[in-house]
């Protein structure tokens, strides 16, 4: 057999022995192996234990303490735009659902002036989820609109002040 390098020389995970040393070693060999392997890890652990109980630097402990803070900073940041993301989300289904009502409820001239004045892609993308009554009162305005691809996101916005302004004037 090779002879080894010290342990001091090599990391703590291999501590100078072979690999999977049942392969090939055998009874008192494997037994040495095994005491050698406890050895060089408890040497290695020593060694860290020693480490540990030194001083940390003190500039090493105030950049970890301002990465700290700027984590926390930028977590508590991450967190609110998400709550944001969410109550605008909600708040555009609110929005479109109100739109849909105010929709079922309009007389067919006014959804028909809506057809000429809205973008179709953007109205297709507005009645994605709606009601299939209202999805039906508009394809009996217009049957080709069935065919328009929605653009993404709606424009929930912009189709409520159509809306309003039409029927509102």
């Amino acid at each position: 057999m090779s002879q080894d390098p010290p342990p001091q020389s090599l990391p703590y995970r291999t501590a100078g022995l072979p690999r999977h040393p049942e392969s090939y070693l055998k009874g008192e060999q494997l037994i040495s192996y095994y005491r050698q392997s406890a050895e060089y890890s408890q040497q290695g652990l020593d060694a860290l234990q020693t480490q540990l109980k030194q001083p940390m630097d003190p500039d090493i402990m105030q950049s970890a303490h301002q990465l700290e803070a700027h984590l926390k900073i930028a977590s508590q940041h991450f967190s609110d735009q998400v709550q944001q993301r969410r109550e605008l989300v909600a708040a555009q289904q609110n929005q479109r659902q109100n739109l849909h009502n105010q929709w079922l409820q309009a007389s067919p001239e006014a959804l028909a002036q809506l057809l000429q004045l809205a973008d179709r892609a953007e109205l297709a993308s507005c009645l994605e989820n709606a009601p299939l009554r209202l999805i039906a009162r508009f394809l009996a305005l217009d049957p080709e609109l069935a065919q328009v691809p929605p653009t993404y996101p709606a424009p929930i916005d912009e189709l409520t002040l159509l809306w309003h302004g039409l029927t509102h004037p």
